[in-house]
């Protein structure tokens, strides 16, 4: 999705009319992650049951953005077998996504672009070269330092509600919440290998977003970038995911 100025008009002026939003089978109503969330103690029928749930989501919105754009509106989670695509719009939850791939959004609307968002495209690059026989601990501290101490040359500081901008652009800036770094981490991760869901919720009384990577020995883990928090997915209560709202 390359942003021009053709695209931010027709996003802002779009006739909101008729359109509603995702749902049916993965709406919010039915929305679980099992991987992150569920207890570890459960009958091995409800853990069957929940994981064919997410496989068919996983699924259902594999490779289409506008459907991935809809899912994580309505139920604040991408986990870490979907691979997001390129076109993926991060839209308010009180906003709208339409079937066109056209959105409205009550703040800046942060978009994945491989091959337009140079920032990102380049780090990947970079990541995807240096990470080579790194395991799963090298590659988290490796992706946060690389975002961490990364800033676009020119970072957007004031984006406007219902504007499209690259997540890369926004590097360096606060102008989302650092939304661009949970963002840039699940998609880095997606190309690196790690097993990395996108999230996001409430925490400490405010709207944030994170990360969960899934460790090999079973440990999930939250990674907040943006605000150098770790934490144990299971354990934690500070971050309330939006589908345990």
């Amino acid at each position: 999705m390359k942003i021009n100025a053709i695209n931010s008009v027709n996003y802002t002026n779009k006739n909101y009319g008729n359109n509603t939003p995702f749902t049916g089978l993965f709406s919010k109503k039915y929305s679980y992650d099992y991987d992150v969330y569920m207890p570890q103690k459960q009958s091995k029928f409800k853990n069957k049951f929940l994981e064919k749930i997410n496989d068919m989501m996983t699924a259902e919105i594999s490779n289409n953005s506008t459907k991935q754009s809809k899912y994580f509106m309505l139920n604040g989670i991408i986990n870490y077998k979907t691979k997001i695509a390129d076109g993926f719009m991060e839209v308010s939850s009180d906003g709208k996504v339409y079937d066109d791939g056209t959105c409205r959004s009550n703040r800046p609307v942060i978009v994945v672009d491989r091959d337009h968002d140079i920032v990102l495209s380049q780090l990947i690059e970079k990541a995807k070269d240096e990470t080579i026989g790194f395991d799963e601990n090298d590659k988290v501290r490796y992706l946060t330092q690389l975002l961490t101490k990364t800033t676009s040359k020119k970072p957007i500081i004031n984006p406007k509600p219902n504007e499209l901008v690259y997540a890369g652009d926004l590097l360096g800036s606060y102008a989302s919440n650092g939304r661009q770094d949970s963002i840039m981490f699940k998609v880095i991760s997606d190309e690196i290998g790690l097993k990395t869901d996108l999230v996001k919720g409430m925490a400490a009384g405010s709207k944030r977003m994170w990360n969960v990577v899934h460790y090999k020995n079973g440990v999930n883990k939250i990674h907040d970038v943006a605000y150098g928090i770790v934490e144990d997915a299971r354990k934690s209560k500070v971050y309330i995911p939006m589908n345990k709202r």
